[in-house]
Parts: structure tokens; C-alpha cells; sequence
């Protein structure tokens, strides 16, 4: 549970500064990831209160075309409105390059959106809030390939709010998207996934495995999630409820640098030549 549990810190950093206040933090620059943060308290429904906060890793320097790729990218999975059927909010009119102005735009625009709810069944009498917070990192660079991820926590009522992770890797020079284009042989990913699910769960054999798991089919599915990097190696991510119950978290697997040659495309595997010859 590693890699899940260094997205949680990143999350629950955003949590635990939270103040009961609008409020936005100066943007801070290092090298080419410019930090951008911007979070919003509102009461709404008398004692009952809503909360919103945005944080991301923005790209500020490198090729034009990873840039607008990157952006486009952090733009459209910030567009995600939870507290609506149609989980789609006004996009975005600014220049993307203003990192501050896109994060503040989609903490505030959330905020608007959930303050507004009339479903008095999402509030509870002891003043249980509805809460979204997204944060996105960069999760792997290198020369040639960049990983970012967004983790986001959401509160709707109910028992427990909800984490989701979703990730997207990019060339650093044309922009291009990679996921799932990724992998060579689906097949022999399964086998790594099966064994490191069996480590995930710690028990011994697959039938001991599918005895912790919820699937509608005999064989174990690949992630809905496409695969992406982290410093150690490529990264298979389960969402909740995807293949367990919510009590076993967000299943991830790591397939570390050495193996990730039986699974990966020659083209991403020139890419990632100095990670694997490390090892």
C-alpha cells in the first residue's frame, strides 16, 4: 500500500491546512512546476457548511505542445462537478497559463456549486459538511516522459466520502497522451498484477485472493485506470469498489523498473532506458 499511502499524504496535507476562510495562497515556483493552491469555506443551510480546495503541480516551462497538452489535461479533470447528475461545471474562460487563476476558478466554482444544493438529506444535524478536494502532482519526469495524478476526496453524505485517483503520462516534447498504448502484451501485465494484488492482500493463491475480492466475472479485470509512473516503476491503480471492498482502499501494484521491459512498448521503453539500466 505504499504508493497509495503517499497519495493520501498528499490529500490529506490539503485537509489538514484547511482554514474557515476564502482564502488563496501565492503561487510558488520551482524549476519548471509552478505550486498553485486555492481554498474556499462557505456555510450554507443555516449551521451546515461546505467546503472546496484545489491544489496542483502546474508546469510553467518546456515545449509548447507538453505545455498545452498538460494543461488541457489538469483543466478537464478539475471540470468534474460532483455534486451534479451531469458531474459537468462551466468550463474555464481564462489563459491556462495562469495557474492561480485556473485552480482559484475551479475551487471557487465547486463551492458555488455545493453551497447551492438544496438536498437537505446531504447535511446532517451535527454540521457534517459536503467537502470536494483535488490535488494534483507530478508523479514521475525524466528527459522524455512525465506521469502527472490527481487524487480527489469527496464528500456527499452517506457513511464515508469517496477517493479517486486518475493519472496521465505525457511526452515531454510533442504532448502526446499515453495510457493503456502503453503496454505490449496484456496477458503477461495480468500475471504481474495478479501477484502483486496477492502481496496487496497478502495471502498466497489466487483462490485466496478472489476470496477478498468483488468481481462479476471468474477472471481478475485489468483497472479501468490506465497505468502510469511513479519513481519506482509503472503503477496499476484500483479505484474504490472497483475489484474490493471499500474497507481494502484504492489496490495498487507496482511493477518495478526491471520488469516493466516485458510490458512495455519498445518506444516507452527507450524512453525510460536510464530507469531501467539503474537496476
Amino acid at each position: 500500500m505504499g504508493h497509495l499511502s503517499k497519495l493520501s499524504l498528499a490529500l490529506a496535507g490539503i485537509i489538514c491546512l484547511f482554514a474557515a476562510c476564502n482564502k488563496q495562497h501565492t503561487s510558488a515556483e520551482s524549476g519548471n512546476i509552478q505550486s498553485a493552491e486555492y481554498k474556499a469555506f462557505h456555510a450554507a443551510h443555516s449551521d451546515k457548511t461546505c467546503s472546496s480546495s484545489v491544489w496542483a503541480e502546474y508546469p510553467v516551462s518546456g515545449e509548447k505542445q507538453y505545455l498545452d497538452s498538460v494543461r488541457m489535461w489538469i483543466d478537464t479533470v478539475l471540470s468534474y462537478n460532483p455534486f451534479s447528475e451531469e458531474g459537468k461545471m462551466p468550463a474555464f474562460k481564462g489563459n491556462r497559463t495562469d495557474a492561480q487563476a485556473l485552480v482559484t476558478y475551479y475551487s471557487q466554482q465547486k463551492m458555488k456549486e455545493a453551497s447551492a444544493n438544496k438536498d437537505e438529506d446531504m447535511f446532517f444535524e451535527d454540521g457534517m459538511l459536503l467537502e470536494n478536494h483535488d490535488s494534483i502532482f507530478v508523479s514521475f519526469k525524466n528527459t522524455y516522459l512525465t506521469s502527472l495524478s490527481i487524487m480527489n476526496y469527496c464528500f456527499l453524505g452517506g457513511a464515508h466520502g469517496s477517493t479517486t485517483v486518475y493519472s496521465q503520462t505525457f511526452d515531454n516534447k510533442t504532448g502526446k497522451t499515453y495510457g493503456w498504448n502503453m503496454i505490449k502484451d496484456k496477458n503477461k501485465l495480468l500475471q504481474y498484477i495478479t501477484d502483486g494484488l496477492k502481496d496487496y492482500f497478502e495471502v498466497a493463491t489466487v483462490q485466496q485472493l478472489k476470496e477478498q475480492l468483488i468481481l462479476d466475472s471468474p477472471s481478475i479485470p485489468l483497472p479501468a485506470q490506465a497505468p502510469y509512473f511513479s519513481g519506482d516503476g509503472l503503477i496499476l491503480q484500483y479505484q474504490q469498489y472497483e475489484i474490493a471492498p471499500y474497507a481494502a482502499g484504492l489496490p495498487d501494484i507496482l511493477i518495478p523498473w526491471d520488469k516493466c521491459k516485458d510490458v512495455l512498448t519498445q518506444e516507452i521503453i527507450d524512453m525510460l532506458q536510464s530507469e531501467i539500466t539503474k537496476q
